[in-house]
């Protein structure tokens, strides 16, 4: 009887032994875990792309876009008027009644604006009178920049971005692969697109650390850009149509990051 009573005790004690042996199997299971779970670094997830449409009536970004074409445009016009290269200007001068300018209207019109019909008059008159252009160059950019919807840091990116990618097609039907200017007309197209689209990333302003990256990214890279137009009236350059795309394309995943 004794050797049965010893015998039971012995088997009560290995299943304590067990028991707490579990038990601390599964509380170092869960220390681990949660060891790991800290030890797993933070993945930085990138903000979704805006959604485009593509048409500049409900695509707040395209219709910044074209703008800044329109931008650009003007800023090839007004470089050429001042040096007296006033035919070569005239020709990036558009009208009210221009097809560019119609297709906007309704953008304008969905937005609450008028466009900028009237200033855009003023500069063509005192351009074909060959009079002085600065008020009413200045007062037609003020008309188009008071026409471009609100824009965050990251959508403003992004304008860039697609402004560049204009300018690199109208550089790269511009210019042969011998780097010879084909066409005086859409290389100075591409540099005024290229100024404009510098001058929208002046106007971006923010407090964000992120952002600001981004912003002095974008800098860099129409630096680089800058390098293709040695001069508006240039008849060669070393400048590479590639360049363009890959500045936007960084400028873009800079803004989405």
């Amino acid at each position: 009887m004794k050797q049965l009573s010893v015998l039971l005790l012995l088997a009560a004690l290995v299943s304590c032994d067990r028991a707490a042996e579990e038990t601390v199997s599964e509380n170092a299971a869960e220390e681990i875990d949660a060891e790991l779970q800290d030890a797993e670094p933070e993945v930085e997830v990138a903000e979704p792309a805006p959604v485009r449409t593509g048409d500049p009536v409900t695509d707040d970004i395209e219709l910044a876009h074209q703008l800044g074409v329109m931008r650009g445009r003007l800023v090839a016009f007004v470089t050429l008027y001042r040096i007296g290269e006033y035919d070569s200007a005239a020709a990036h001068l558009m009208s009210a009644d221009s097809a560019a300018y119609a297709a906007l209207m309704p953008a304008f019109e969905a937005r609450g604006g008028e466009g900028f019909a009237g200033p855009l008059a003023q500069l063509n008159a005192s351009a074909a009178a060959r009079g002085n252009v600065e008020a009413p160059y200045a007062a037609l950019v003020a008309a188009i920049d008071a026409n471009i919807p609100p824009l965050d840091v990251r959508e403003r990116l992004i304008a860039v971005a697609e402004m560049l990618r204009s300018a690199g097609a109208d550089f790269s039907a511009s210019v042969d692969e011998t780097g010879a200017v084909i066409s005086a007309l859409g290389y100075q197209q591409a540099y005024g697109e290229t100024k404009a689209a510098r001058q929208m990333l002046t106007a971006a302003s923010t407090s964000d650390i992120g952002e600001s990256e981004a912003i002095a990214v974008a800098h860099e890279l129409l630096d680089q850009v800058d390098q293709a137009f040695p001069a508006l009236t240039a008849s060669e350059t070393e400048g590479d149509p590639f360049l363009f795309v890959t500045a936007a394309d960084q400028i873009e995943r800079a803004a989405l990051r």
